[in-house]
């Protein structure tokens, strides 16, 4: 089976901290995000794929 790609556990202390630390508009964002309140979808926050910390997923 191939190298897991998403949510890598090397990179768990890294996605946690840009969590802790958010950017106000970061903040913002996440303000209308929570709670599945865009149109019900639901989103992740700090999701790795491969190198890469995505914002949102």
């Amino acid at each position: 089976m191939g190298q897991l790609i998403h949510n890598r556990k090397a990179m768990e202390v890294f996605r946690r901290e840009l969590r802790k630390s958010p950017t106000m508009f970061e903040s913002l964002l996440w303000e209308r995000l929570r709670g599945s309140q865009l149109d019900g979808r639901k989103f992740r926050r700090q999701h790795s794929v491969g190198v890469y910390i995505l914002d949102f997923y």
